[in-house]
């Protein structure tokens, strides 16, 4: 009986150095998993500092934009003043010409005449 005993204590001391194994080799996997955890999470925090500089980036980007559209506006309608300037420049300045060009017809009428005639008349 005390072999049957002895017996009996060598397979638990066996299953127990098995278990023990197979305790320690999931432990050991645990913690590789966990590491491997650990630098995922280090990358995702990084990524989102990133995105987190990139959002800050882009809303100066649209503010920027916002601001230079805004200035787009006002040069627009400044060029739009200039162009309505411009064109009533050219109507003053046709006008003047014909003015003129009358003026001169009407002297040449005039002095073909004999007479004298001046603007204050």
């Amino acid at each position: 009986m005390d072999r049957d005993r002895w017996e009996y204590v060598k397979i638990c001391i066996a299953s127990l150095i098995a278990v023990i194994a197979i305790l320690s080799s999931n432990l050991y996997r645990s913690r590789l998993h966990i590491v491997r955890l650990e630098k995922n999470l280090s990358l995702a925090h990084s990524r989102i500092q990133d995105l987190k500089k990139l959002e800050d980036i882009t809303n100066k980007q649209k503010l920027e934009i916002v601001r230079l559209n805004n200035e787009a506006e006002k040069l627009k309608s400044k060029v739009e003043d200039l162009e309505r300037l411009s064109k009533q420049v050219q109507t003053l300045t046709e006008k003047a010409l014909k003015i003129d060009i009358s003026y001169k017809r009407s002297q040449r009428r005039y002095s073909s005449r004999g007479t004298d005639v001046s603007l204050e008349e």
